[in-house]
């Protein structure tokens, strides 16, 4: 992550093990870099892809190639990176409710299944 000092590439004294990652990653995409044929190159910047930018950019990538589809089913509210993810990509979110079975929440399958079937064009996907 970014941590406090706003840069990217910065030792996060806090977290060690993310900082090793990060090195490695960059020296093992230099290397891979290198050995595609660009031996020049210098320098090179990973970005992380934490869950909410990595679910963004699948929705975006799955509606590019259903682009009259903007319906994202969400059976999940417990966890709003996956809401806000939803809404970053340009989609419509459509809560489906968990359904209470005894002393436990369950994902409300057949609310799904109506949406679905209601809509399956307009439907991107379930998430």
């Amino acid at each position: 992550g970014v941590g406090r000092s706003g840069d990217l590439l910065a030792e996060q004294p806090k977290a060690s093990g993310s900082s090793l990652l990060s090195r490695l990653c960059h020296f093992l995409t230099m290397h891979a870099l290198k050995v595609s044929g660009l031996p020049e190159i210098t320098s090179c910047v990973v970005l992380p892809a934490a869950t909410g930018m990595a679910i963004t950019l699948s929705l975006l990538a799955i509606k590019a190639q259903r682009p009259g589809a903007n319906k994202v089913l969400w059976p999940r509210i417990d966890q709003k990176t996956c809401l806000k993810a939803i809404v970053s990509a340009g989609c419509t979110p459509v809560v489906i409710s968990n359904v209470i079975k005894g002393d436990e929440l369950r994902t409300d399958i057949d609310a799904i299944r109506r949406e679905l079937e209601a809509d399956s064009e307009g439907v991107l996907c379930v998430v």
